[in-house]
Formats: C-alpha cells, sequence, structure tokens
C-alpha cells in the first residue's frame, strides 16, 4: 500500500480518514520479546501484549517484514481530522445495536473467524 492510496475505519460509524506514519508500526509482541528475536531495543510497549517500533523511513518495510515472523505486524496510523494516533492490533470489539441471542454471536464470530474473550 502506498501512501497515496485513501486509508480509513469506522469508529461509532463515522467513517474516519487515516494516514500512515512513515516510520513507526506496532507488533502484537512485547519489547523483551522484540530485543531476544529481532534485536530490536527501542521498542514501546503500548498494551499488555502489543509494542510500538519508530525506525527509519527507508528500514520500515524491512523490519515488519522480520517482525510478521514472530508475531502479526501493522503500520501505524493518524487519524487525519485529529492526527490522534490509531494504531492497529489483532483485536477487534463488536457490538450490536440490538440485542442477539449466544447462538447468533457464535455463528457471526464463525463466519468472520473471530473468537469470543467476552460476553
Amino acid at each position: 500500500m502506498t501512501n497515496s492510496e485513501k486509508v480509513y475505519t469506522y469508529r461509532s460509524g463515522k467513517k474516519l480518514k487515516l494516514h500512515k506514519k512513515p516510520d513507526q508500526f506496532i507488533v502484537r509482541a512485547l519489547p523483551d520479546e522484540l530485543e531476544q528475536k529481532l534485536g530490536i531495543t527501542d521498542a514501546k510497549k503500548v498494551s499488555a501484549s502489543s509494542s510500538k517500533i519508530t525506525t527509519r523511513t527507508m528500514d520500515l518495510e524491512h523490519l515488519m517484514t522480520e517482525s510478521r515472523q514472530i508475531a502479526p505486524t501493522h503500520h501505524a496510523y493518524v487519524v487525519a481530522e485529529t492526527n490522534n494516533e490509531f494504531l492497529i492490533t489483532d483485536r477487534i470489539f463488536v457490538t450490536f445495536h440490538n440485542a442477539i441471542s449466544h447462538e447468533e454471536v457464535g455463528a457471526f464470530a464463525g463466519r468472520y473467524g473471530l473468537m469470543m474473550l467476552q460476553n
């Protein structure tokens, strides 16, 4: 994906345009693991199981390819309108406008290959 491509997400039903950060990415691994397996010493923990890496723009894609060998890895973004950080992880939150049964939730999760962590 090039920086000229349009990237967006939805939050609370509102479409948000995103800009890719040219020098950062997110990996679902903690700093200690990244240091041990990839030699990355300056990873910043951003959640219970994810880290943000800042690197030279020219090294970004190479480091992302390496990190994908150990864990899910995504570009880092900012929301275009606010410049607030928007970090992608391999978790999503789904809410339904109307209550649905456990069976319907299970069918929905199965259709999209999701695992339910909380009900």
